[in-house]
């Protein structure tokens, strides 16, 4: 009887031990070049969600930039605070507070506010079928209109992925 006690007590905690140890992260990651019709700019992606047990916690940074060889642009850095699981596969959406740096009247500009980006990976460089692609928004109180910009990946990647480890 006591034998039987002691093996519920281990398997008890060796459960508990197995589901608090689990980590799930999710990510998305890349770097490249993006474009529409109108505008290319490159971009440079690296966040996360890290599940481990019950604590959840979410970092990165994404940055697109409209500069050129020769020429400063505009250029968006969200610090990413949030970081959403679509419901269309291999699609996120992070958002966080950012700060846009644009050309206007002249001068060089920065203002802060909030910036979201929805990310999607199609296919790995090489590969038949549509584009990765990025959708971004920026929002400041000190602008008169939103920033917007929709485009394809040209160049390089964006990749959506889960792991999970204990």
């Amino acid at each position: 009887m006591k034998y039987r006690f002691i093996t519920a007590i281990l398997a008890t905690a060796a459960a508990a031990l197995a589901v608090a140890g689990l980590v799930t992260i999710w990510s998305v990651t890349g770097h490249g070049t993006v474009g529409n019709t109108t505008s290319v700019a490159s971009f440079v992606v690296d966040a996360a969600r890290t599940a481990r047990g019950t604590t959840l916690s979410v970092h990165g940074r994404f940055v697109l930039d409209f500069s050129t060889t020769t020429h400063a642009g505009n250029r968006l850095v969200i610090h990413v605070h949030n970081y959403e699981l679509a419901t269309v596969p291999n699609t996120v959406r992070i958002s966080g507070p950012a700060v846009y740096r644009y050309y206007a009247k002249g001068a060089w500009h920065e203002t802060t506010g909030v910036g979201s980006a929805v990310l999607t990976s199609n296919r790995h460089p090489g590969e038949p079928g549509d584009p990765d692609a990025i959708s971004v928004r920026f929002q400041s109180p000190t602008l008169p209109t939103v920033f917007e910009f929709h485009g394809a990946v040209r160049s390089g990647d964006v990749t959506v992925a889960k792991t999970e480890s204990y």
